[in-house]
């Protein structure tokens, strides 16, 4: 088909006149019409380019990979290339291509920019910092570098630095959506949630239609404990992107904290994301192996937490204690953060692969060239996860352990371990997977060597402290409720809430409110913030009755109370989060502070805080039972574990 100089005007001018006005797919059309006609017309390209790429970025790649053709120094459609490569997650190809144009104008700052920016995504924080830092120096008012640099900044957790960066982008561009999404994620770090709120808002108020913005509100709504107004975020988020899977994640996960949603519900949630992820993706080629039952296997563990995370405590002493003559171990690390419990991770294992901005199906792709023959998923929907890779099956097996605490909903998830004393009766149909019940608890904890004693100070010479270092946002209205019911059964104590976000002055208000509304003195609640490992462990001296939040449990944090001679009292639900601490009580030997309802909480807790001979006497002998109990034998939980891959194994083989 061709059309006159004309009629190609007119098309243009008729695309961008829809796309002002917002009607971007009738804009699409006029443009494709043209482009059909002058398959090569740069300006038609670059705008449906530009309005292709949020909801399509591999059209808008397509579009920018023809003009490139044509012009290999085209400055608009690289660069418009590199964003739509990052949109659709291909970070490393964004990458090479923003290198390119970094490398064709060295003296432009806005190339330096982007470059940043690309490195951030693609997990090299420090060198992103060192190019928004050149485009910095190259053009000082331009708010992208200061806001990339901040992004970079981020990552690293140089939290105070990133509050700077991102408030030079703001003065420069007061509405920046990106600056203020950032800066709310320093603030959130610095445990500063009323003014990440802030943030967020502005962010929402000046792009509308961004997603982004009320997917980070939701989250932060959440932490805050406002469920329903983190439910609320949750669903015009979803109104703006329904199909973006890491926010459904999301969504997900903070159904586990919420006692208002049903077990079943959540569970049918996570199928019909699981059944949606299998159906938009492309399954990975994987050779088909040797069917011996009895050869090394290859296991490979997909995770962001190979540090001083819960994870990283929770899953180091078995994966490091594996044999490595029944299996070959390779880590996947999509991390940045590491420490020296990474570096333990690191020298066991006999393959160490940071995949950190490698996209889906470059990562499917790089399991499957692995040979791994069992993949084991230690995230679920939790931060960081990388689902959509088992969504692809890269291996012929695939099994969730330890991360998560429900289904994951994947129809490629082959197998879940857990334990019997997770699993209420009947909680099995809360799982897609099959669910194989491990002969221990399915942590196996490992105390960190530094820890401080814990502390001996006589019981009777303070009053008593009951205390709780959980997540903020698992206090919801039945926690409080219960645990003012103990508050008042023991008039003169206090107690002690830990978390990171509990510096904010704001939450703090709001505790203090909703246990007023149960005639608890508000002077009685005592807040802390983060500190480091040792120094909160050592603070676990402050307090004498840990008690455990409900329907979303401690887990760590219940292991790391024992360990330094606190007992937990419990409350175990249907839901397999809310039997964790239930399942360490019993591993330990302790199985008397797991309740069989609310009253009988609230007596276990009051008998404890009456009992300063017993308190005292568990401040002693508690480090010794826990580290006497399966929970700390990683030796034989790997055991376990390799036997259970190499029954799932002889299975597949069929000779089980």
């Amino acid at each position: 088909m061709t059309i006159s100089d004309e009629t190609a005007a007119l098309l243009l001018s008729a695309g961008r006149r829809r796309a002002a006005g917002g009607d971007a797919a009738g804009a699409i059309v006029l443009l494709d019409e043209l482009i059909g006609a002058r398959p090569r017309h740069r300006d038609a390209l670059l705008l449906v380019g530009r309005l292709h790429l949020p909801g399509d970025p591999a059209a808008a790649a397509g579009a920018m990979r023809v003009l490139i053709g044509a012009d290999p120094r085209d400055k608009d459609a690289l660069v418009l290339l590199g964003q739509a490569l990052s949109a659709a997650g291909r970070h490393n190809e964004a990458l090479l291509v923003f290198r390119d144009v970094a490398a064709l104008w060295p003296l432009d700052s806005s190339a330096h920019a982007n470059l940043a920016l690309a490195l951030v995504r693609a997990g090299d924080p420090h060198a992103a910092i060192a190019s928004a830092e050149q485009a910095v120096a190259l053009e000082p008012g331009r708010a992208e570098a200061h806001a990339n640099r901040g992004h970079g900044l981020n990552v690293l957790r140089r939290s105070d630095e990133a509050l700077a960066a991102f408030a030079e982008a703001l003065r420069l561009r007061p509405d920046f959506t990106d600056a203020l999404v950032g800066l709310a994620r320093a603030q959130r770090d610095l445990g500063q949630l009323s003014l990440a709120a802030t943030a967020l808002r502005r962010a929402v108020r000046s792009d509308p239609g961004a997603v982004g913005p009320s997917a980070e509100l939701a989250t932060l709504l959440h932490d805050l404990g406002d469920l329903e107004g983190a439910r609320q975020a949750h669903r015009r988020a979803l109104a703006k992107a329904p199909a973006l899977a890491h926010f459904q994640s999301n969504v997900l996960l903070h159904m586990q904290y919420d006692p208002d949603v049903d077990e079943t519900a959540a569970a049918r949630a996570a199928c019909d994301w699981g059944v949606r992820q299998v159906a938009a993706v492309r399954p990975t080629a994987i050779a088909v192996s040797p069917g011996d039952p009895d050869r090394t296997l290859r296991i490979g563990y997909v995770s962001a937490d190979f540090y001083r995370h819960p994870v990283g405590w929770l899953g180091a002493a078995p994966i490091i204690a594996h044999d490595r003559s029944a299996v070959h171990v390779t880590l996947y690390a999509n991390q940045t953060a590491t420490d020296d419990v990474t570096e333990r991770f690191r020298a066991a294992a006999d393959a160490w692969v940071p995949v950190l901005g490698l996209d889906d199906e470059s990562l499917a792709a790089r399991i499957a060239a692995d040979r791994i023959d069992i993949l084991v998923d230690l995230a679920g929907h939790t931060a960081g996860n990388r689902l959509a890779v088992f969504a692809r099956r890269p291996a012929p097996i695939q099994v969730a352990w330890l991360g998560y605490f429900a289904t994951t909903g994947l129809p490629t998830m082959d197998a879940v371990l857990l334990d019997g004393d997770h699993l209420a009766p009947g909680a099995e149909a809360l799982f897609l997977e099959r669910v194989i019940r491990l002969p221990r608890v399915r942590f196996c904890y490992s105390p960190p060597p530094d820890a401080p004693a814990p502390d001996q100070t006589p019981p009777r010479e303070r009053t008593v402290t009951f205390g709780s270092f959980n997540n903020a946002a698992k206090l919801n209205d039945a926690v409080i409720a219960l645990w003012s019911r103990i508050l008042l059964g023991a008039p003169s104590s206090s107690l002690l809430l830990k978390w990171r976000s509990l510096v904010d002055p704001g939450l703090q208000v709001r505790l203090r409110d909703r246990f007023a509304r149960h005639r608890v003195d508000p002077a009685r609640i005592r807040f802390d913030g983060a500190t480091p490992h040792g120094e909160m462990l050592r603070q676990y001296g402050d307090i004498d009755v840990a008690l455990d939040p409900f329907p979303f449990c401690g887990g760590l944090t219940t292991c790391e109370a024992l360990f330094m001679g606190v007992p937990v009292v419990t409350l175990p639900g249907r839901r397999p989060v809310s039997r964790q601490s239930h399942a360490i009580l019993r591993a330990v030997g302790r199985p008397e502070w797991s309740a069989r309802d609310e009253d009988h909480y609230v007596e276990i807790a009051l008998t404890l805080a009456h009992d300063p001979a017993l308190r005292r006497a568990l401040r002693q002998s508690l480090r010794g039972e826990l580290g006497a109990s399966p929970l700390c034998d990683g030796a034989g939980f790997a055991r376990d574990l390799e036997h259970v891959y190499r029954d799932l194994w002889r299975r597949r083989c069929g000779a089980a």
